[in-house]
């Protein structure tokens, strides 16, 4: 773990990605994060736990990025259908996107984290 984040392989999409997803109409985007963690990898968060590291502008509309740390390993848990692997690595190793660009730019990983991206 230490500087390293969670990251997921999708079925549909190339490379390992931060954890993520849409927000609904009138949905709270800190919400949202926790229900992505949870959805996608069987994490819990308690949304005061997040903390914001970034919202970011992309051609789908903002972006926030979360960070949660965490003391010891949690047990992922993940569907195999969408999420077809999903393990801790170095931001460097994280497909090329925006976000992955920024995260890794932010040099955020002092301990443990999960990082979690929301589209509002």
């Amino acid at each position: 773990m230490g500087d390293t984040v969670l990251a997921v392989r999708h079925s549909y999409k190339p490379g390992l990605r931060l954890p993520g997803g849409g927000v609904a109409w009138r949905e709270d985007h800190r919400r949202a994060a926790v229900h992505e963690l949870r959805e996608e990898v069987g994490v819990s968060a308690d949304p005061e736990q997040l903390k914001l590291v970034a919202s970011v502008p992309t051609r789908h509309g903002l972006v926030y990025l979360y960070e949660v740390r965490v003391a010891a390993m949690p047990e992922l848990v993940i569907d195999r259908r969408e999420i077809i692997e999903a393990r801790f690595v170095r931001p460097t190793m994280l497909y090329r996107t925006k976000l992955s660009t920024i995260l890794t730019a932010l040099q955020l990983m002092k301990s443990p984290s999960i990082e979690a991206a929301v589209d509002a």
